[in-house]
């Protein structure tokens, strides 16, 4: 990947916001995540956890990543960064479980604009944009800045969310730097190991088989009762992966294109060995995410296809 820096609005990513006196108990009791260890002081650095929602069988619904926004003490808000196609399921999802709270759920289509950025010296380039205010460095930590909401996703990669006018001046900023799309964006976080859940994967996979639970904070073993939250301790204290999630590239230019919830395949199994949790092509180039059988993906043994004609090769390092 180009370590020049490289920016992206991320236009198919939007924010659920949900606000009011019950959003931090609200949200606790439904996602895997500790809603309750947010903060939303803005003059140093403050967690922003990915996290996801689950059915009572512990299979993600939707998957985001969520900072609590200055408000006032009467009505707080969480921000949960989502892409946009899970918009409708992630809502009613959410609203479900609402009616004995007092909280509203809705998605903001107005207020914020996301934009990612990475390279060698975003830093630099960040630090220009923020002026005084301390850059977070640790991943999964963001600051409020007056320039706007910086989040540290991973090494050298930030998300900006930002007001119009914050936005406006962010792609000035940024002028003279090179611009790509979401798949680039998408390439960046499977690269870091970040599965986003999207239609065709809600309710596949439980946390466990995305890494979620070696994600940061993703996913919470202390916080109490959530949904599904029985099945992800069981997972965690009694049950043995026989699938994790690995990186994989493709070895060659393949005329079939994979997209999420494809299966992959071994030569001496009839059965699938793994499945696709998230995958880039950017710039001619493959990079997938998949939940795989361990000896399969650790012999590098995996194909793109029943009939063995495209290999898979795994990422390591």
């Amino acid at each position: 990947m180009n370590t020049a820096i490289t920016f992206c609005h991320l236009k198919q990513h939007q924010l659920l916001l949900v606000k009011g006196p019950d959003a931090k108990k609200f949200l606790q009791g439904q996602v895997t995540c500790d809603i309750n260890a947010l903060s939303e002081q803005s003059d140093t650095s403050i967690p922003v956890p990915f996290g996801a929602h689950c059915t009572h069988k512990g299979r993600i619904v939707f998957s985001f990543r969520g900072i609590q926004l200055p408000s006032d003490t009467e009505n707080q808000e969480i921000a949960l960064s989502i892409p946009k196609d899970m918009a409708d399921i992630a809502t009613a999802a959410l609203k479900k479980y609402s009616v004995f709270s007092k909280v509203d759920i809705h998605i903001d289509n107005d207020t914020y604009q996301l934009f990612g950025v990475n390279g060698k010296d975003v830093k630099n380039a960040l630090q220009a944009f923020v002026g005084n205010d301390t850059l977070p460095t640790e991943t999964n930590t963001a600051i409020h800045t007056s320039a706007g909401t910086i989040i540290c996703i991973a090494n050298d990669c930030y998300e900006l969310w930002l007001n119009t006018e914050q936005a406006q001046r962010f792609a000035d900023h940024m002028a003279n730097k090179t611009m790509a799309d979401d798949e680039y964006w998408d390439e960046v976080k499977i690269r870091a190991g970040i599965v986003d859940i999207h239609t065709d994967t809600s309710g596949v996979f439980t946390p466990h088989a995305l890494n979620y639970h070696n994600i940061g904070d993703a996913v919470s073993f202390s916080k109490g009762c959530y949904t599904g939250q029985e099945v992800v301790a069981r997972m965690q204290y009694l049950g043995q992966l026989k699938r994790q999630l690995y990186l994989f590239t493709s070895k060659e230019i393949m005329p079939i294109k994979l997209t999420t919830g494809c299966s992959l395949y071994a030569k001496d199994k009839t059965q699938s060995v793994g499945d696709v949790a998230m995958v880039s092509h950017y710039d001619q180039q493959t990079y997938l995410l998949a939940s795989t059988i361990v000896e399969y993906a650790e012999k590098d043994a995996v194909f793109a296809d029943a009939d063995h004609q495209y290999p898979l090769q795994l990422v390591t390092g």
